[in-house]
């Protein structure tokens, strides 16, 4: 039972650490996260609130712009967006 829930972990672990390897983003000087692209697959997308532990507090102009995205989930610790960020792709 010891090691199924490890390999448990683990692979949650791993989960949330390539979600979280499909943003880019930076530091900033406060010690908060902001997303600043996104490079996973196009449709279901779901922003995480923290990364390094970190909390993603805002979202950086044109983000995701020229995504075809199904649904966005952003989490209640996003405080800000840029200009653009969900900017549609063309044509439309």
């Amino acid at each position: 039972m010891k090691n199924r829930l490890l390999i448990l972990l683990s692979l949650l672990a791993l989960s949330a650490t390539t979600a979280q390897a499909q943003f880019t983003y930076i530091t900033n000087a406060d010690n908060t996260i902001t997303i600043t692209g996104y490079t996973g697959d196009a449709g279901d997308v779901t922003i995480p609130a923290t990364i390094n532990g970190l909390p993603v507090t805002s979202i950086g102009g044109y983000a995701f712009s020229g995504m075809a995205l199904a649904s966005v989930v952003i989490p209640g610790s996003v405080t800000s967006m840029g200009v653009g960020v969900f900017y549609p792709r063309f044509p439309i």
